[in-house]
């Protein structure tokens, strides 16, 4: 039965298997690629790097990162599209200090996850992610990343990814086009009398 939906433990009493549950295309609590996000929600997905760069890092993504204010962090820019539609814009900072030291902002252009498993050994394990909406009125910039003239809302994640040592590796914007990607979230009342 479990394989055919997924199981909704109650830690009280007993456990339920939800086959609705398995029609859940992208959970928001199990992090996935957003490739493989856009392609669970019916496209076939393309990634587009738009820019790979160095900046100093400001006291926030410092403090976000536990490196010091002004330290180098490499920042790349991805458009993920859902059948050649922008759906996902995703800006990722990382300190620079976890690359070689000869390591050129023009090998950037990979998947981040791969990037860093690849070159420095790191697994991203976990994340914290806080979400809230803006809209392309309130950052102009998104009209010409997402292609659109029409006023348009989108949902914003700020993430800082972890590794398995409880490091933050990873400080992130990403904003979602909810017209190819929609989360769901099975959650369960505390109370509920079962």
């Amino acid at each position: 039965m479990e394989q055919e939906g997924i199981d909704l433990s109650n830690p009280w009493k007993r456990n339920v298997v939800n086959i609705e549950a398995s029609r859940l295309n992208v959970v928001f609590s199990t992090p996935v690629e957003f490739s493989q996000m856009i392609d669970n929600s019916g496209y076939k997905a393309t990634i587009n790097f738009l820019e790979a760069r160095r900046e100093k890092a400001s006291q926030l993504i410092a403090s976000s990162l536990h490196i010091k204010e002004g330290d180098d962090v490499f920042v790349i820019e991805t458009l993920f599209c859902a059948d050649d539609h922008p759906a996902i814009y995703c800006i990722d900072r990382f300190s620079a200090k976890l690359l070689p030291d000869d390591f050129r902002e023009d090998k950037l252009n990979t998947p981040i996850f791969d990037l860093l498993k690849h070159t420095a050994n790191i697994n991203i394990v976990r994340d914290i992610a806080e979400l809230s909406t803006t809209t392309n009125v309130q950052k102009p910039e998104l009209i010409q990343i997402f292609k659109t003239q029409e006023i348009k809302s989108y949902l914003v994640s700020h993430e800082i990814d972890f590794d398995v040592f409880n490091t933050p590796i990873l400080y992130t914007y990403t904003y979602f086009d909810t017209d190819f990607v929609r989360f769901q979230q099975p959650r369960h009342k505390i109370f509920a009398d079962l």
